[in-house]
C-alpha cells in the first residue's frame, strides 16, 4: 500500500540497502502476515532512531541505537557514498 500511496520521490531514503517496504513484502511473503507486522515494528524501531557510521578495518559499518551493528554490504548505498573517499567512489 506504501508505494501507491506515497510518491517515490517524498519517500524518505532508507538505512538499509534493501528499504524497508522492500524488507517487510519479502517477509511477509516468505513466512506470513504476522512476522510482516512484527518486521516493520522492528525496523522502525531502529531506522530514525540515534545511529552511527564507523569507517573500521576498510570497511564501513552502521552502529544502531539498539547495538546492533550493520556492515557495509546492508548499509544504503547513499550513506556508503558519503563515508568513502572521492577516489574510492
Amino acid at each position: 500500500m506504501y508505494w501507491f500511496t506515497v510518491p517515490e520521490d517524498r519517500r524518505r531514503s532508507c538505512l538499509f540497502r534493501e528499504s524497508c517496504s522492500k524488507y517487510v513484502y519479502r517477509i511477509t511473503g516468505e513466512r506470513s502476515f504476522i512476522e510482516g507486522i512484527r518486521a516493520i515494528k522492528n525496523r522502525f524501531k531502529v531506522c530514525r532512531a540515534e545511529h552511527t557510521l564507523t569507517s573500521e578495518n576498510g570497511g564501513i559499518t552502521l552502529h544502531l541505537c539498539n547495538g546492533t551493528q550493520i556492515q557495509e554490504e546492508d548499509i544504503a548505498i547513499n550513506l556508503v557514498v558519503s563515508m568513502k573517499p572521492m577516489d574510492e567512489v
